[in-house]
């Protein structure tokens, strides 16, 4: 109940009471009603809303092991351990149906629903597309990331923060029909690096990005359930999806795709104890969690360019009445860039204003992320 009052912090004064009318009918159903609500891969009883499973129907069988490359002798020698987690290529968040369907995993995360509904909320991917069109051109240009992207991305920005970090990447397959198959290793190797930290009295940071952090989230809770003794010093989300974003609430709200309640699947696992999360409002992936200890929002420093963007629209008028008010929806578009923003942890942001004869470049990591995380 808490996360679901938490919005009102969140969206904006409209779909915030939307949403409580919603969560308070939810709140209302008789029990088995209720249940109904938990999305069709949680376990009964259970707070992941992922579950290690056998291969399901549509999956052919469990994914070929990923890469592990693990030394727990090499704990002593670290001030920190860090487990890593990767989120999807996502570039497969923009067109075509490949893509759209990692949004449908997503919004069937969200909202508790399954593939019947896929034609419920077809306007809604739909919109999803046009916002993306209007705000990166015909199609988003994009960069693909490698696998690797958030290790070397640690490796990198922690290089000067005189600290030696051990950083064990969990690799797999980026692809989230697999996300269910690959938990059993997860599990199994999170367990490994803890308790060779433990027996270092090395602390444990997980930090993961996207995609990622839905799975090291079930996985800590999963452990935490179990009774493991892995313990995480800091949970650190990037980008996370665990909470939808007002701007898809909004759509939920408004086909019909929240069908009487929010059931979020999210809270903190009893095993860690800070959770840090930062996001980005530009990032229609990402939000504020409830649960979090901190929610630290990356990209406050666009706002005040918003603002001058805006007034800049308002003196040049529509764009067929001035030619610079071209250059101001253009630049609109790059500031509000979704892509660009959910990625800005690995690469930075940087947006040419030329409207304003301006120019934005915020590391985000190094800004936001060192300071309140690493800092010692």
């Amino acid at each position: 109940m808490d996360n679901i009052f938490a919005l009102k912090n969140i969206l904006p004064p409209r779909a915030a009471f939307g949403c409580a009318l919603l969560a308070a009918s939810a709140f209302a159903l008789p029990a088995a009603k209720a249940a109904d609500l938990v999305p069709a891969f949680a376990v009964q009883g259970a707070v992941p809303a992922f579950a290690p499973a056998r291969a399901q129907s549509g999956q052919t069988g469990k994914p070929a092991p990923a890469d592990f490359d693990f030394n727990p002798e090499a704990v002593k020698d670290a001030d920190v351990v860090i487990i890593s987690a990767c989120g999807l290529e996502f570039g497969e968040m923009g067109f075509g149906a490949l893509r759209l369907k990692h949004i449908k995993s997503l919004l069937r995360y969200w909202f508790a629903a399954g593939a019947q509904d896929d034609a419920r909320w077809n306007p809604a991917l739909e919109k999803y597309q046009r916002l993306v069109a209007k705000r990166n051109g015909v199609k988003p240009a994009h960069i693909p990331s490698s696998d690797t992207y958030l290790e070397e991305t640690l490796e990198r920005k922690l290089a000067g923060t005189g600290r030696k970090y051990l950083i064990v990447p969990l690799r797999w397959s980026r692809n989230p029909d697999t996300t269910r198959l690959i938990l059993p290793e997860f599990l199994e190797h999170t367990r490994e690096i803890c308790a060779a930290a433990a027996k270092y009295n090395k602390p444990v940071y997980v930090v993961c990005h996207s995609w990622g952090t839905l799975l090291m989230h079930a996985a800590l809770n999963w452990l935490a359930e179990e009774g493991s003794s892995v313990r995480v010093s800091k949970f650190i989300t990037l980008s996370s999806p665990l909470m939808p974003s007002a701007w898809w609430l909004g759509i939920g709200v408004q086909y019909g795709i929240i069908k009487g309640g929010l059931p979020f699947n999210v809270k903190k696992p009893s095993n860690v104890e800070q959770w840090l999360n930062f996001w980005a409002r530009r990032d229609i992936i990402s939000n504020a969690i409830a649960a979090a200890d901190v929610n630290i929002r990356v990209d406050t420093d666009a706002d005040r360019y918003a603002l001058r963007l805006h007034k800049a629209a308002l003196e040049h008028g529509p764009y067929y009445l001035d030619a610079m008010a071209g250059a101001v929806k253009a630049d609109k578009a790059a500031l509000n860039d979704p892509v660009a923003w959910h990625e800005s942890f690995e690469r930075g942001f940087h947006a040419e204003f030329k409207s304003l004869g301006d120019s934005l470049d915020v590391d985000t990591f190094i800004k936001f992320v060192i300071p309140a995380a690493f800092a010692q």
